[in-house]
């Protein structure tokens, strides 16, 4: 099966804040933007004894063994995105927009999800292909999703398994504080591969990878507008020089990252968690970067040379903002979404029981 990344087409366009809007670094900029790890070193080939394998790969079975794979069918054809398995074992949290399509209506037909649960080796060493896939049965988009992720948010989609998954992939619970701005987030995806100089180099689910990175900002506050959702959490993709560092460049908050465990998010990446004491905090939601000039044909993929983005365009380079949705502000729609797992299982237990009583009636 040809799996390709789940990226809605490239959004262009132009934003103009209100007067007096205390980001007056970006009021008037065009942008781009994609709903979609990116590391700032290069990769090295799993199971060698490095750095990067040590910062980078999880461990098959370990810690983030509930971070699915998800290939997901739609009309289409078949994509990949990346998702959390919650705390019943058969829900797996997810961005809506790998679930629907850019007006936000469900049009996935099918899919599986699988967890890498058996290791092959040590430094990140396994093989995902080797480990069981459950089936999509159902998908519960948020109701207040519209395919506005930029603005609106609402990313959230629900994934039903058509079974348990293995008992031993990891299950999350949900962070329920508001102090997730400026804490180190631990983020995980089955997203492309590559390096922040040079963006993606490889095809989505490549490699499962995992690293850092710190919210800085609500969306609200980017946009300096108060009609934008306050539950997306913003931040920039650095290498530790000033001239890439976004947020210095656009608002004049300096910070040049996490050095080496310093991450930014890539196609099919999409709707994986990032983490805090273990936790889910954040769900992947878009890539952005802001444009200064169009070319021949209107297109704005111009940039000059005061742009921190260090390769114009949307392509998970270092200088790009991103995006995620704040699990904190849908704690309760995610909880009501979902049984208990003490419910579950007596809800299957009873199920269970009036099958055994209908096989002892037709005996």
């Amino acid at each position: 099966m040809a799996v390709t990344p789940f990226r809605k087409a490239t959004v262009l366009g132009a934003i103009a804040l209100a007067a007096g809007a205390a980001n007056a670094g970006v009021q008037g900029l065009a942008y781009q933007s994609r709903p979609h790890y990116i590391t700032t070193e290069p990769g090295t080939p799993a199971g060698a004894n490095t750095g990067y394998n040590t910062r980078h790969r999880p461990t098959y079975g370990g810690e983030h063994s509930g971070v699915a794979r998800l290939v997901l069918d739609t009309g289409a054809g078949s994509f990949l995105c990346s998702g959390a398995l919650l705390s019943t074992g058969r829900h797996v949290l997810t961005a809506a927009h790998c679930v629907t399509d850019a007006a936000g209506k469900l049009n996935v037909t099918g899919g599986t999800a699988s967890f890498p649960i058996t290791p092959t080796g040590p430094f990140g060493l396994g093989n995902i292909a080797a480990d069981p896939a459950l089936g999509v049965a159902r998908v519960t988009v948020h109701p207040g999703y519209n395919g506005d992720y930029l603005f609106k948010g609402n990313d959230l989609a629900i994934i039903t398994l058509s079974g348990d998954a293995p008992l031993a992939a990891q299950r999350y619970e949900l962070y329920t504080g508001s102090d997730d701005l400026e804490k180190v987030s631990d983020k995980v995806g089955w997203g492309s591969v590559g390096q922040g100089d040079t963006g993606t180099t490889t095809s989505p689910g490549a490699g499962w990878r995992k690293g850092q990175n710190v919210w800085e900002m609500t969306a609200s506050q980017f946009w300096g507008d108060p009609t934008v959702s306050s539950n997306i959490l913003m931040y920039d993709f650095d290498n530790g020089l000033a001239a890439n560092d976004a947020f210095d460049a656009y608002f004049g908050k300096a910070g040049l990252g996490l050095g080496a465990m310093e991450v930014g998010s890539g196609p099919g990446d999409s709707g994986g968690p990032s983490f805090l004491d273990g936790k889910i905090a954040g769900v992947t939601s878009f890539g952005l970067t802001f444009t200064d000039m169009k070319d021949a044909n209107g297109n704005f993929t111009l940039c000059s040379p005061a742009n921190p983005d260090v390769l114009c365009g949307v392509n998970s380079t270092f200088g790009e903002f991103a995006g995620d949705t704040r699990v904190s502000g849908y704690n309760q729609w995610i909880m009501s979404s979902i049984p208990e797992p003490e419910t579950y299982a007596l809800m299957l237990a009873g199920l269970a029981a009036v099958g055994w009583v209908a096989r002892r009636r037709k005996a």
